[in-house]
């Protein structure tokens, strides 16, 4: 019972963490760097070929 209200209340708490323009930010550096290590991992196999 106490496990199932804080999911209830931490799902509650998502949107509005969501809709924080920090959070876009934080998106957005998370998506930069996949996509740095994404490029590194093809130069390194690239070049190790």
């Amino acid at each position: 019972e106490a496990l199932r209200h804080r999911e209830m209340s931490r799902a509650g708490r998502m949107p509005s963490v969501i809709s924080t323009p920090s959070f876009l930010a934080l998106w957005v550096v998370v998506a930069a760097i996949l996509v740095t290590g994404t490029l590194l991992t093809m130069f390194a196999v690239k070049a190790g070929s």
